[in-house]
């Protein structure tokens, strides 16, 4: 089979991104990358040492409690250094990009397109509280009218009214000035501060030890699935006995579920199920899921990683299809994996997968059903028996897949045309990235990146990635961590500080370019650099691994935003000046909750049981106030504190969360700011990059969609 590839130059910049396309799309995996597992194998193994990481197994710096001490900062702010270019004599880099032949461009096509303005009525204590969309296609000249059970309560420009009159089950219908809802739209206060949605739990499962496993809700996304206009909810059912890689383990199946949801009703009506199947072992590093329109015929699909036994299912869970060669109907979960043809679980107690084929497939979003399935490029390992299945993991960094498992996903725009899902295998060590199109029913590798242990572009992944368009050409970037991938996949830089847990990606500093917030387990702490360049604007460090940071615009007395991470105690303005020795915010999630620019926070209580709180930053006072606490609910992932989701979803700028409940698995909650506000602003979902930013927040250690402007850029003390 036909292939083609680059030899990426140097040792630092974009190499090779002007070398053109070449061959190379087809069904199966080609035979060329294939091939070239072996080749990677060569460069060796990289030891734990060697990538600068620990495994994440290992307690998580994170979890340090706020009055913990650390070690101080120990180096001031680095200036950048000057990148040479790379000279005719430089030795090629040992990673490469492949192109797709004859791959179809399409037509751009965003996300989804809105036919309402998502209104939402909360229950408040004073009344109840009304909000809705603004769209960037309004003119300054839109009003709006609102009433209440047929009676009219507010006429202006304002995107939300405190009815302090209304009560739950009142009836509010928006009619716009012009453009969407010019006919008017309604909904029905809620009887809470929040919403409740009962959803179907799977059922519990028995592994071959005998052990259980019992499922509650853990990440979601959003899509217009059936191409109505309206958002569509995904939500990612997690057995309690999932793993991280570094764990040994039989697992549960991962299910992913869509449902159609009522927001104003609390009507959760089951659409369709994939049981990813007993082939794909559950953990926070094993599934990313993207759901996009990536054909733009106006309706999203779902992207995945699958196996052998992927099976999905009717609203009424009948079988429809499955993946490979056999469906869950085939396979016995309880069963030890040496009774059961294509159940390619370890055969000892690790219940690691080694062997057997994978596949990414494209799901129809309306029905859940398979559009279609290729090989997942690149491959674990290099083919040891093909009849067997059996694969050597060593390119990656060890010989139990710990590090080989370690997958990404994002949606980007590549090229002039509809969206590219990228997904990735491997940060730790070598480092891969395939961006794939979905066409005439088909999915067509776009392009293929690979650098191998010791390339200049390998360990510099995160648990987590960002897509933002960092040179403003239009298309989009791969934020990989310390690594950032040009649009034609090809390197445009890295920083070479390594592997991080978190980074936040936005105009921190209010100069109209992007800057990356990053921390990094080697050499620790933290540091910002320019989004295109990679040129570094300030690092503290010091040898505490990082597992922590956030970026958010918490204090108006300083330009930009500020900086703060788990190395040390302090905070950071954007230029990285220390502007509190010793106070900082929680550092888990930002959201945007009350009525001024600045953004709140999104953390949890600090107890067992992770209940969540929206909170504010008392920039007088230095420390946390609480807004909101959802008592009753939970957080996922232990003392990485994650909502199924932070987006705003619905009702005006302000973000929603979404969480499960403490008390019944099958029911989750919808949280909605009650607070008004003088500002109107587009619905964030319009921005590319924090759309883009709610795709990818499901991937591995969940981080914020974050806006490529800086709202608060001219907000000052008063």
């Amino acid at each position: 089979m036909g292939w083609s590839k680059i030899w990426n130059k140097g040792q630092k910049g974009s190499g090779g991104r002007d070398l053109g396309r070449g061959r190379g799309n087809h069904r199966r995996c080609p035979a060329g990358i294939r091939a070239m597992t072996s080749a990677i194998a060569v460069c060796m193994v990289l030891g734990m040492a060697a990538c600068g990481g620990k495994e994440d197994g290992e307690p998580d710096s994170g979890s340090v409690p706020e009055n913990t001490s650390a070690p101080e900062v120990t180096a001031t702010a680095v200036p950048a250094e000057p990148t040479p270019e790379p000279t005719p004599e430089a030795t090629p880099d040992p990673s490469e990009t492949i192109y797709g032949e004859n791959v179809p461009t399409g037509k751009y096509a965003p996300a989804e397109s809105y036919s309402d303005r998502a209104m939402v009525a909360v229950k408040a204590a004073d009344g109840v509280f009304v909000s809705w969309r603004s769209y960037e296609a309004d003119s300054d000249k839109i009003t709006f009218t609102l009433s209440r059970n047929d009676r009219e309560i507010y006429t202006g420009s304002l995107t939300n009214y405190m009815d302090k009159e209304g009560k739950a089950g009142d009836t509010y219908t928006l009619k716009a000035s012009e453009g969407i809802s010019v006919n008017g739209e309604s909904t029905t206060a809620w009887n809470a501060g929040y919403q409740e949605f009962a959803l179907k739990v799977p059922e519990t499962q028995v592994m071959p030890d005998k052990a259980k496993a019992n499922y509650t809700a853990n990440d979601m996304s959003v899509g217009d699935l059936d191409g109505d206009g309206q958002l569509e909810l995904i939500v990612k059912w997690y057995p309690d006995n999932s793993k991280d890689n570094s764990q040994n383990g039989y697992t549960g199946t991962t299910i992913l579920d869509a449902y159609d949801i009522d927001i104003a009703t609390g009507r959760a009506e089951l659409m369709w199920r994939i049981d990813l199947g007993l082939n794909i072992r559950s953990g926070a590093h094993y599934t990313q899921f993207q759901v996009w329109d990536y054909d733009g015929d106006g309706r999203a699909e779902l992207i995945c990683k699958t196996a052998d036994g992927t099976t999905t299912y009717d609203s009424s869970l009948k079988e429809t299809g499955h993946v490979g060669a056999v469906s869950m109907a085939s396979l016995d979960i309880s069963q030890h994996p040496k009774n059961q043809e294509y159940d390619y679980r370890d055969q000892g107690s690790s219940g690691r997968i080694l062997k057997g084929r994978e596949y990414l497939t494209a799901f129809r979003g309306d029905t859940g059903e398979i559009i279609d399935t290729v090989d997942y490029i690149p491959a674990r390992g290099e083919i040891i028996s093909e009849e067997k299945g059996t694969y050597s993991v060593s390119s990656w960094g060890d010989s139990n897949a710990n590090r080989a498992d370690r997958f990404l996903a994002a949606t980007a725009y590549v090229d002039d045309g509809t969206a590219c899902a990228i997904f990735a295998r491997g940060y730790y060590g070598r480092t891969a990235l395939t961006a794939w199109k979905l066409a005439d029913g088909r999915l067509q590798m776009k392009w293929y990146f690979d650098a191998a242990a010791g390339s200049h572009y390998a360990g510099q992944g995160n648990h987590g990635l960002s897509v933002n368009d960092v040179d403003g050409d239009g298309y989009d970037e791969i934020i990989y961590g310390s690594l950032t991938m040009d649009h034609d996949g090809t390197p445009m830089y890295a920083t070479r500080l390594g592997h991080g847990d978190a980074m936040h990606v936005s105009d921190w500093n209010g100069d109209g370019r992007l800057e990356v917030l990053q921390v990094h387990e080697a050499p620790g702490a933290i540091e910002m650099h320019d989004a295109e360049t990679g040129e570094i604007l300030w690092h503290y460090k010091n040898s505490k691994d990082t597992g922590r940071g956030m970026a958010a615009d918490i204090d108006p007395r300083y330009p930009g935003a500020e900086a703060w991470g788990a190395a040390n105690d302090a905070t950071f303005d954007c230029q990285g000046n220390i502007i509190y020795p010793s106070a900082r915010p929680s550092m888990n999630f930002s959201i945007f909750w009350d009525g001024d620019l600045l953004m709140e926070l999104f953390d949890y209580n600090n107890s067992e049981a992770n209940v969540p709180q929206v909170q504010k930053w008392d920039w007088e006072n230095l420390k946390t106030n609480v807004l909101l606490q959802a008592d009753g609910t939970a957080l996922n992932n232990g003392t990485k504190g994650n909502a199924g989701l932070v987006a705003d979803i619905c009702g005006d700028w302000r973000e929603e969360f979404i969480v499960r409940s403490s008390e019944d698995a099958g029911r989750i909650r919808l949280y909605s700011t009650d607070i008004p506000t003088e500002h109107v602003i587009t619905c964030m979902l319009e921005d590319r990059a924090y759309r883009e930013g709610v795709a990818w927040q499901n991937t591995a250690y969940n981080q914020p969609a974050n806006l490529s402007v800086l709202l608060s850029k001219d907000v000052k003390a008063e």
